[in-house]
């Protein structure tokens, strides 16, 4: 009876030790993006921790939310799959102590605002069991920072969060065109615009009306946005 139960004990010890073997790296959850870019990249390296051991590696896709018009598919080995592939057709062997890198999440963004999150697990083709798992989250936005024209400024919205109004303070500097400020939802539809009356001042919006979330407040002419800030409507 002794014997037993030591090697019931050793074989629980010998599976929690394999459960660590596959170990996921050099990875980012949150990336951040804008309506100009057209793909964005997400990267991890898997890794073989077992001293002994030879793993044959799948991955699996699970999608939690994809914002509209946007498209997720993945690289893994040297193969590129369609959108509709959530389990790797390939698997990756890696002997004790390797690691891969040539795993990629890609999403389209379809120029279309937006938060998308997918799930990604890895295992051994073996032990369907011993899986880990990385979350990517995509936060896609009307225009980023590094696109915004600097003959204007557009200050952040106050309140923020906001009940019943929000205000901004801005400069044309000298622009003589019309500009307007356009609130966007997380669709990437426009649910207010507010015309802008002269060259600097403050802007006041009602808020009144929009529903509780997240919105995105562009200072624009023209087609051309000059500036956006982010705004969450709460009560």
């Amino acid at each position: 009876m002794r014997k037993l139960i030591l090697f019931t004990i050793a074989g629980m010890l010998s599976f929690g030790a394999q459960a660590q073997d596959l170990v996921l790296s050099n990875y980012t959850v949150n990336h951040n993006g804008n309506t100009a870019m057209g793909t964005i990249d997400a990267y991890v390296t898997i890794e073989n921790h077992s001293p002994t051991d030879s793993l044959f590696v799948l991955a699996e896709r699970t999608v939690n939310n994809l914002a509209t018009n946007h498209i997720n598919l993945f690289c893994y080995g040297i193969n590129c799959y369609p959108p509709s592939t959530s389990l790797s057709p390939d698997v990756i062997g890696l002997g004790p102590g390797d690691s891969d890198n040539t795993f990629k999440s890609q999403l389209l963004t379809g120029q279309s605002v937006g938060v998308s999150e997918v799930k990604y697990c890895f295992y051994d083709q073996g032990s369907t069991s011993d899986s880990v798992c990385v979350r990517f989250v995509y936060d896609i936005t009307v225009v980023g920072v590094e696109d915004i024209a600097k003959d204007a400024t557009f200050s952040n919205a106050s309140p923020n969060p906001a009940n019943r109004f929000t205000a901004f303070t801005y400069d044309l500097k000298g622009n003589t065109q019309n500009f307007e400020i356009q609130v966007y939802n997380m669709l990437g539809s426009v649910v207010k615009t507010v015309q802008v009356p002269q060259q600097r001042g403050a802007l006041i919006i009602n808020t009144a009306e929009l529903e509780n979330g997240v919105y995105f407040c562009s200072l624009v002419s023209e087609g051309k946005t000059y500036l956006t800030q982010k705004l969450l409507v709460t009560r």
